[in-house]
């Protein structure tokens, strides 16, 4: 029975150790400007205390964004059309939909309880979510170093392309869906 106890331990630490590479990321200003031309989505992810410890790892695609942690935003300029944003936490989670050019997006983070450390679900604030300005004026807007974030990228481009094609081939079963009502 130690036996078994002190493998399960183990594991458990494994787990925990691997859910916490993700890159460090820096201050960034707020904003609610879209670019000319682009989409701008802002990630958000409220703080629930269970879980708070836990990174949020966002792509776009094959893309990495950066890293979304708890009372905090990342915003990202997309260019227009389709898109499959993912965030990896203990699991994958997935928001997937077509981005108009000028208009602003609010993906959100949902993190609880998992296995072993967190799990993350995505959802969509629409056009009439009265939180979208306590967002912008209560969290903390994050944005990853170039440098990191490509590194990050290449590392891990693997895993996400094994969740793209998961998506792709059906094997996803609860997605979150922006739509025209997800545009602010």
């Amino acid at each position: 029975m130690k036996t078994w106890s002190k493998l399960l331990s183990l594991s458990m630490l494994a787990v925990l150790a691997t859910g916490c590479s993700s890159i460090r990321m820096v201050d960034a200003e707020s904003t609610t400007v879209v670019p000319p031309g682009k989409a701008l989505v802002t990630f958000v992810r409220q703080s629930v205390w269970m879980g708070d410890g836990i990174p949020v790892d966002l792509w776009d695609g094959e893309h990495y964004i950066g890293v979304l942690g708890p009372s905090e935003i990342v915003q990202y300029a997309a260019t227009p059309g389709e898109h499959l944003f993912l965030g990896n936490a203990e699991n994958w989670t997935y928001a997937t939909g077509s981005l108009i050019a000028g208009r602003r997006y609010y993906v959100k983070a949902n993190v609880f309880m998992g296995f072993a450390t967190a799990r993350v679900a995505f959802g969509v604030a629409e056009n009439s979510d009265d939180r979208v300005d306590k967002w912008h004026a209560e969290y903390s807007a994050m944005a990853a170093p170039e440098k990191e974030r490509a590194a990050f990228e290449a590392e891990a481009l693997g895993d996400v392309q094994e969740a793209i094609q998961l998506f792709k081939s059906g094997g996803v079963a609860s997605f979150a869906t922006i739509t025209d009502t997800s545009a602010h």
